[in-house]
């Protein structure tokens, strides 16, 4: 079977994408990615073809431009290229990709959609229709708002699109959705749709590491605890991040702070800080304490694979019911970002370091994890996507 991989330009779905190639590749089967250019050492490095979005390459599949017209306009571009170079059978997209799934649709490819750590949209018709709520009405909101984006995909794509009877038959979920989750995770919320799976974490790395930061641990006193810090964006919210050096800089703890996605000044961290653009998460977890972060799956997912207890300060996107769904399982600490202040962060760093009943339920979901292999279960859902009959809905021409 072929398979074409068309993920965001970022690592947190770019990365995954890889491992479950890796696996489909390791069964035989032939895998090429559409993604943008800034990914092709990455791809080429781990022996994947990078298909270019035509003849002449350009610019695609943005993050910060998922919802845009331009964004949308040159992922059908390049999907559509890659479909007429490498003919799949199957195609995997990232969530909020639209314009992948429009360009999928279009070509009659079956398309799975691989999700975030939980799921974004309404578990059902009645939750659609009547949400009772917070979480309920951010689904519903969230997923009338994503129908309209892709019906304007599917109006660049030339078809109408896919009719939603149900929550169930949703263009939205694709063919298939591959929701990075244990049962054990989502415990007592509403049973998923029909063609939602929980498949476990696709959290992939490549093999790399810091000589710095090694050597900076090695430096460091052993005895300190370390504390994984990733800020993303912030966007107009209030950043957590001063409140952090400010509590933190004269304390006995270790920090290893991402900042590759954050949108505030950095300013000059404290020496117990060591701060990067990027850092393989591998290298610091093992070694880790607890997290902070704003409850983006890639974080969070390395938490709940490492038992670690999390502070979590959500921001926009999947992150609010991200947030809510760690502090119901027991394992983090949600701060509302208005109402931050040193002592309220101080404090809650403080039991995300000490708090044992926390720790103990981490350590308990990182164990369901560790029962499942996201990878293997990703690619089984692939294959059976490629191989039915009839596969995809035919597209409607406008």
């Amino acid at each position: 079977m072929r398979y074409l991989f068309c993920p965001l330009a970022s690592h947190g779905y770019v990365y995954p994408a890889i491992g479950i190639a890796r696996e489909l590749r390791a069964r035989g089967h032939s895998i090429a990615f559409a993604t943008d250019g800034s990914f092709g050492a990455a791809l080429a490095s781990q022996g994947f073809e990078r298909i270019p979005r035509g003849s002449r390459d350009g610019m695609s599949f943005q993050v910060t431009a998922w919802g845009e017209t331009h964004g949308l306009e040159w992922q059908i571009k390049h999907v559509r290229h890659a479909v007429e170079t490498f003919e799949p059978d199957a195609i995997l997209a990232s969530q909020l990709a639209w314009g992948c799934v429009a360009a999928a649709h279009a070509a009659e490819i079956p398309v799975s959609i691989l999700g975030f750590a939980t799921h974004i949209f309404p578990h059902s018709d009645a939750m659609l229709a009547n949400p009772s709520n917070p979480r309920e009405h951010l689904h519903k909101w969230r997923y009338e708002g994503m129908m309209n984006t892709y019906a304007q995909a599917c109006a660049i794509a030339g078809i109408q699109p896919h009719p939603s009877v149900s929550i169930d038959e949703s263009p939205l979920l694709g063919e298939a959705t591959l929701l990075q989750c244990v049962p054990e995770f989502l415990g007592n919320l509403p049973p998923l749709p029909s063609r939602v799976q929980c498949i476990g974490s696709c959290v992939w790395e490549p093999p790399e590491s810091d000589a710095e930061l090694t050597s900076w641990l090695e430096q460091s006193p052993r005895d300190w605890p370390l504390l994984y810090v990733q800020h993303g964006r912030a966007f107009a919210k209030e950043s957590f991040w001063p409140y952090l050096i400010q509590c933190l800089a004269d304390r006995p703890v270790r920090v290893v702070a991402v900042t590759s996605r954050m949108d505030k000044p950095v300013g000059s961290p404290p020496r117990n800080f060591f701060v990067r653009h990027h850092i393989p998460q591998g290298q610091i977890l093992p070694h880790a304490r607890a997290i902070i972060c704003n409850a983006t799956s890639t974080a969070v997912l390395g938490g709940l694979t490492h038992g670690l207890p999390m502070l979590l300060v959500p921001g926009g996107s999947s992150q609010p019911e991200l947030a809510e769904q760690c502090e119901m399982a027991g394992i983090s600490i949600t701060l509302d970002h208005k109402l931050l202040d040193g002592a309220m962060v101080s404090g809650a760093v403080d039991r995300a370091l000490e708090d044992s009943a926390m720790r103990e339920n981490s350590c308990k979901i990182a164990a369901a994890f560790a029962r499942i292999c996201g990878f293997s279960r990703a690619a089984d859902a692939l294959i059976s996507l490629a191989s039915r009959e009839g596969k995809a809905q035919p597209a409607c021409v406008s």
